[in-house]
């Protein structure tokens, strides 16, 4: 005999709760985490421009932070930081 596992609409619909739920938070967040910046450089700054923003910041203290390690590890790192401060630029931060 065959086992069959069906999924039913009721587990379905919970999970797609969960994900609505945790993308509405996600999304509230990087709203305010946009007026943050946007107060601190007296710009607006989007939530697009704002996650461009973290991304970077977290690249280079990754660069920073592997000084000590092996040559490969700090090239990954540098490429992040240079993709991440690339796509800052395409996102129309940094422009005079």
């Amino acid at each position: 005999m065959k086992r069959m596992m069906t999924m039913s609409a009721r587990s379905t619909f919970g999970v797609a709760a969960v994900v609505a739920a945790v993308r509405s938070y996600l999304e509230t967040t990087m709203e305010s985490v946009a007026g943050v910046f946007s107060a601190i450089l007296e710009e607006e700054v989007t939530p697009r421009q704002a996650r461009c923003l973290l991304n970077a910041a977290l690249a280079l203290t990754t660069c920073l932070l592997c000084a000590a390690l092996p040559l490969v590890l700090r090239f990954a790192a540098f490429a992040w930081l240079f993709s991440a401060l690339r796509n800052c630029r395409r996102a129309g931060l940094g422009e005079a």
